[in-house]
Formats: C-alpha cells, sequence, structure tokens
C-alpha cells in the first residue's frame, strides 16, 4: 500500500439510502417542485433536475430526498450493461428504488473524489453484476460494502478530483458550445430557406439593393412565385429529396458467424450508436465488421460525410460519419450529390423531423421506408454560396470540439483508474493536464 494511503471496506466509510417511488394514483403526488430522477435522467457528472417531479406531499410516501453533496448510484436496470451511471446531487432531489444514495460518513473524504472513485471502478462494478429474474442488470449490496476503497490524504484527494473535473469542465463546455452552434446552424437554415431573407448585394440584385451593405431578399421586397411549398424566391425551385440524394439501407452479419466480425476494421453502426453518442458528428461505433461480413450481408459501405438516419424503433437519430462506414437494416443513409451540401441536407432533415415521422408505417413497429423518404419535397436554392461557406465554419467548429472531447475523454479514461488507484501519481503529469 502506498504511503499515507488508508484502505478501507467501502460500506465502512459510506452510508447507503435506498430511493422510492410516490402511488402513481395519487395526483397530489406528482407535477410538484422536487425533481424525481430513474434510471432515464441519471446520466452526466452531477444530477439536480428530472421532467418527472413530485410534491412534499409524497415524501414519507415512496419519495426519498438524496442531500446535496450525496452520489446517486444505479444498482437495477438493463441499463447496467452498457453503462454504470454514478453522479453527484447539486440540488435535493428525490429518486427510486433502482437508485442509491451514497454519502459520505468521514470528513477526511472529499466528496469530488469519491464521485471520482466510483467512476474509475466501474469495471470492478461491472465484474460483480448479476442479473434479476427479468435478465435486468443488478447490484448485491453486500458485495458493494466489501468493496475496498483506498483513501489519500485529503489534500490530494482534493487534488486528484481537481485534475479530473478540469478534464470533465473543457469537455463539458465543448458540449455547450457545440450546443450553441448548433442552434447558429439551425437559425442559418431557416434565414436561408424557411425566412427566405438571405442577405443580397447591390451587385447580385440592384434592382433591390442600392447601398453597399447587404439586405434580407424578403426584407428588400425580392419577388417570390408559388409552389406546391408555398411562396419560395423567383428562380428557387421545388424538388423530391431523392432526386438530391443517393440512399442506402444496411444490414447485419451473421452474428454467429465470427469470421465475419474478427478484426473487424469497418465501422458498423446500430441506431444504439447514434442515441448513445447523440452528436452532429460521429468518428467510431460500438461494433466492426471485416470485409467478409461486409461481402455476406447487406450492409453497404458509404463514404465520409453522408448523413445516417435512424428509420426504425427510434425514428430520427442522426449523425455525420467522419470516416467510410457502414450500418445495420435500422438505417436510411443519405450520400448528397452536387445539388445539396451536406450542410443543408442534415438542417433539413432536423427542420422536417415531424413530417418524417409520420410518413412512417408499420403495425410491429413504425419505420419510414426509402420508397417514401426519397418522395419528400425540398426547397433549392439559387446562389447559395454564402450560406455553403457560414454553415461549414459552423460545421467544422463542432467537428472540432467534437475531435477535442474525444481526445480529453480518452485521456480522463486513461488516468481515471491510474489515479485513484495510485498507480500513476499526480506530480507526474499535473502540469501536462492543467496546460
Amino acid at each position: 500500500m502506498l504511503k499515507n494511503w488508508k484502505t478501507y471496506k467501502l460500506g465502512e466509510i459510506t452510508l447507503w439510502k435506498s430511493g422510492g417511488t410516490p402511488s402513481k394514483s395519487k395526483p397530489e403526488y406528482w407535477n410538484g417542485k422536487i425533481p424525481w430522477i430513474s434510471a432515464k435522467t441519471l446520466k452526466g457528472r452531477y444530477v439536480f433536475d428530472s421532467n418527472l417531479k413530485i410534491t412534499k406531499a409524497a415524501l414519507g410516501k415512496g419519495g426519498k430526498i438524496a442531500p446535496l453533496g450525496s452520489l446517486l448510484f444505479l444498482v437495477r436496470g438493463s441499463g447496467l450493461y452498457n453503462d454504470i451511471p454514478v453522479a453527484m446531487v447539486t440540488k435535493e432531489v428525490a429518486f427510486n428504488q433502482d437508485i442509491k444514495c451514497v454519502m459520505s460518513k468521514r470528513t477526511d473524504m472529499a466528496k469530488m473524489f469519491l464521485l471520482y472513485w466510483f467512476k474509475g471502478s466501474k469495471q470492478t462494478f461491472t465484474n460483480m453484476l448479476e442479473a434479476t429474474s427479468i435478465g435486468a442488470g443488478k447490484f448485491n449490496s453486500d458485495r458493494l460494502f466489501n468493496i475496498e476503497i483506498q483513501l489519500p490524504p485529503l489534500k490530494e484527494q482534493k487534488a486528484i478530483a481537481e485534475i479530473l473535473s478540469a478534464i470533465d469542465d473543457k469537455i463539458e463546455n465543448n458540449l455547450a458550445i457545440n450546443n450553441t452552434l448548433e442552434e447558429m446552424a439551425m437559425a442559418l437554415y431557416k434565414h436561408w430557406f424557411v425566412d427566405f431573407d438571405f442577405p443580397i448585394t447591390k451587385e447580385s440584385h440592384p434592382e433591390l439593393v442600392s447601398g453597399s451593405q447587404p439586405v434580407g431578399y424578403k426584407t428588400a421586397g425580392g419577388k417570390f412565385i408559388e409552389s406546391e411549398l408555398g411562396m419560395i424566391p423567383k428562380g428557387w425551385e421545388v424538388k423530391k429529396i431523392g432526386d438530391l440524394i443517393e440512399t442506402l439501407g444496411g444490414g447485419t452479419p451473421k452474428t454467429s458467424e465470427k469470421s465475419y466480425w474478427e478484426n473487424g476494421n469497418i465501422l458498423w453502426y446500430s441506431p444504439t450508436d447514434l442515441t448513445r453518442n447523440n452528436a452532429m458528428f460521429s468518428f467510431d461505433s460500438s461494433k466492426k465488421i471485416n470485409s467478409l461480413g461486409l461481402s455476406k450481408s447487406s450492409a453497404k459501405l458509404f463514404p465520409p460525410y453522408s448523413l445516417l438516419m435512424s428509420s426504425r424503433a427510434t425514428i430520427g437519430a442522426l449523425t455525420i460519419n467522419t470516416v467510410q462506414a457502414s450500418t445495420n437494416q435500422g438505417f436510411i443513409t443519405m450520400i448528397p450529390n452536387d445539388q445539396i451540401s451536406i450542410y443543408q441536407l442534415y438542417s433539413w432533415v432536423k427542420d422536417n423531423m415531424d413530417l418524417i415521422i409520420s410518413k412512417a408505417n408499420g403495425s410491429t413497429f413504425k419505420e419510414i421506408s426509402k420508397t417514401n423518404f426519397r418522395n419528400l419535397k425540398i426547397i433549392v436554392g439559387k446562389d447559395v454560396k454564402p450560406f455553403l461557406k457560414e454553415s461549414r465554419n459552423i460545421f467544422e467548429k463542432v467537428e472540432n470540439n467534437l475531435k477535442e472531447n474525444q481526445t480529453l475523454t480518452k485521456l480522463r479514461d486513461t488516468l481515471l483508474p491510474k489515479l485513484i488507484s495510485g498507480e500513476v501519481r499526480l506530480t507526474a503529469f499535473e502540469e501536462e493536464v492543467l496546460q
């Protein structure tokens, strides 16, 4: 054991409290102001809100409060096979029976260090995961309490937590910037293709602009013509989206045939990759196939910067791939031709998602077919180079931030277990990380 590090059983230094669910048949227990956390809302580093809220009347009637600074740890659910969520409570919340509230018994244990210890011990937790009678994952409390935890001196705990927090802060900051950038991208798209108030100049439209500054086409009194999608700028037209893109489906190589998957080097996306990643760009997939698997299935190879859209079960999850890839059968993949940019295509699909979903059909589960999708109509603009330039700048910033987050996540996930175990000491890389 490292000098000045002390070993304890997890149950010796923490208190655990179970959650509960107030009766759904009692309306006076619900739609209050106290966030009620379930597996669906236990995400990220901190937890403070939920779409479901309970009232004060529900406390003691199934509703239980997790205090500030405590941790919420998922101990039962099918999602445990994919991830083991744990988060710090930054606003008093209630929580359900699938979650435990973990509180420190000691004054010499930093709360953030305990959070990162849980996050860095996920492999230990995964190894002791058991199955319920319905196949969901669960943890045995006694086994959890018997896990050994090593505590360095409080000062070192805080320093370790500070370094890891600095990495997470940067990741979260990049995500916040990307949210703003995506809002800007959508606003730019609507300015051009919904409001039709794109900028025009005296050189391009001398009949409408007299000064040296650009003016909005609609604001300047630009001419409009009728179309099947309503009034559109003169010179613009309406086309089927299928005339502007190539659409591909996907397929799944036989999962029992290992030779289709061994040493896989071709990205192979499932809808879960998109819903889990939830990002404009994607750099990797959870599973990969090889060239034999590609040839022995209906999976199709498509180029970088195509647009992937899940087409069944969860319809409408989107991402742009950055390297050559393939998908399973739950996708429509769009490859834009020279009549449309990936930027307009992505924004058009997002803006028209309700319409796309309305075209889905099926008795077992809803699915949007390639035929129905290709028949949807889109407005095609004229002289849209300024839109391409501005949108490219926005999309590239989003992609670069996601790339940086990929590097930061790898750094954090490499350092985390080494730091909390003392395998790597802080002084070895503190300056590098802070830079």
